[in-house]
């Protein structure tokens, strides 16, 4: 059971893979936001898949409720449930224990600073006893073209490179004749107006469904913030150079030997000049780590 936004979702996708591998003859169900199905039965052979937000759900969270039916049998059903959802005074457990006799185990509802997110999203796997050797996962890759995908938001204003860098930046691009995609997100109207205002006829796609979403990654070199859609690309194997600025990427930068984050100084965005930005970017395309 995994609420959240999509990079909350992703991040928790190499546990679902580690229950997979170590329970191969289990049926995994999955209990989540339905957009993020059809993206998470790219790789997983999932069971059942029920949405978080149907609202006869709603009655687990309130004490002694009385609860639908067809639930109260889906969670009778199980031998283990996995949760993320947060549950301080574990009433949905107590709601669920009614009904079911299945073993619970919750993991973080929220991230910590201190260790990645993904080490902590692991917890409920240690509880489990089983040894965590890899925390990484992966969508089907295609080639790698050199065509390049921008997704200039975030879900914070705080966590974007200002606009006006993104357009410089775009204009260095189309004057070697790349291929460029902008991808934007529901919270990045105001970003993808300003390159339409500027760009016209550049190639534009809003952030669903997700499973197109993936295919337009896969093989691209993807620039972006600390958002969902990044943790989406990395994990596509496209090229990943990712500007940060007040978030850590100790904690939320995603994992994998195609991330470059680049980092502004001091945590602020607004100090991360644009040949700075160029630099990295041409470092990443020859394939140079640094």
């Amino acid at each position: 059971m995994r609420g959240g936004a999509l990079g909350d979702f992703v991040l928790t996708l190499p546990v679902i893979r580690v229950l997979a591998e170590n329970y191969p003859s289990a049926q995994i169900d999955l209990v989540a936001q339905g957009e993020y199905f059809a993206m998470a039965q790219r790789t997983l052979l999932l069971g059942e898949m029920r949405r978080l937000d149907d609202p006869r759900l709603g009655p687990f969270f309130a004490r002694d409720a009385e609860l639908p039916e067809d639930w109260r049998a889906f969670f009778s059903g199980a031998e283990l449930i996995v949760s993320y959802l947060h549950d301080p005074a574990e009433i949905f457990r107590a709601n669920i224990a009614r009904d079911s006799s299945a073993r619970f185990v919750p993991g973080p509802s929220r991230i910590q600073p201190g260790s990645h997110a993904t080490d902590q999203l692991a917890a409920p796997l240690r509880e489990l006893g089983i040894p965590v050797h890899d925390l990484t996962f992966s969508f089907p890759e295609r080639p790698q073209t050199g065509a390049v995908a921008l997704h200039p938001g975030s879900g914070g204003k705080r966590k974007n490179w200002p606009i006006a860098r993104w357009l410089e930046f775009t204009e260095y691009l189309l004057a070697r004749d790349l291929e460029i995609s902008i991808i934007g997100g529901e919270a990045d109207t105001d970003e993808i107006d300003a390159f339409r205002a500027r760009f016209p006829n550049l190639d534009y796609h809003v952030a669903q469904p997700l499973a197109e979403l993936l295919s337009l990654l896969s093989g691209k070199i993807f620039l972006g913030h600390d958002s969902g859609i990044a943790h989406l690309a990395a994990a596509t194997g496209a090229r990943c150079l990712l500007l940060f600025g007040p978030t850590d990427p100790a904690v939320w930068a995603p994992r994998g030997r195609n991330v470059k984050v680049l980092r502004a100084k001091k945590g602020q965005l607004d100090e991360l000049p644009v040949t700075e930005t160029i630099a990295a970017y041409e470092l990443m395309r020859i394939g140079i780590k640094t």
